[in-house]
């Protein structure tokens, strides 16, 4: 009986395991931009529709480079979150600074979104939340 514990035991830990690596593997390639030879495409996933690989309207693939959050992108002249574009965002001073924050010399932007009232140059993170310009301090994009 107390063999048959043991067992029971080791095989709830392998599966835990697995589906913690499972979960893992998942979560790591959720989202992300693939750049194909004549075009880009964004890759995610959605609890309603499963995967999906969509094209990224109007990104170059010669230029584009996936920054530091897989969340954002770039080409020579536009950027990208999540494969939808950031109006106005200057793409040659964008750069990511977090999993969801980025800043191009005019702004910060948070989920994609520009954050108006913000300074771009001084703009930094303070948490997974609030974000600053050395000026104000800013919940998300308010």
């Amino acid at each position: 009986m107390e063999r048959k514990y043991m067992i029971i035991s080791i095989l709830i830990i392998l599966i835990l395991a697995l589906t913690g690596y499972i979960i893992y593997r998942i979560i790591d390639l959720e989202w992300r931009y693939d750049i194909g030879k004549n075009e880009v495409y964004y890759k995610g996933w959605s609890g309603s529709s499963g995967y999906f690989n969509r094209l990224v309207e109007g990104a170059d693939p010669d230029s584009f480079e996936v920054l530091k959050s897989k969340f954002y992108g770039k080409d020579k002249n536009l950027v990208f979150f999540r494969g939808d574009k950031i109006p106005g965002a200057d793409a040659s001073s964008f750069v990511s600074v977090g999993d969801f924050y980025a800043k191009d010399k005019r702004r910060g932007y948070y989920n994609g979104s520009p954050i108006e009232s913000s300074h771009g140059t001084d703009f930094r993170i303070i948490d997974n939340d609030y974000s600053t310009d050395g000026i104000d301090i800013f919940y998300g994009s308010i």
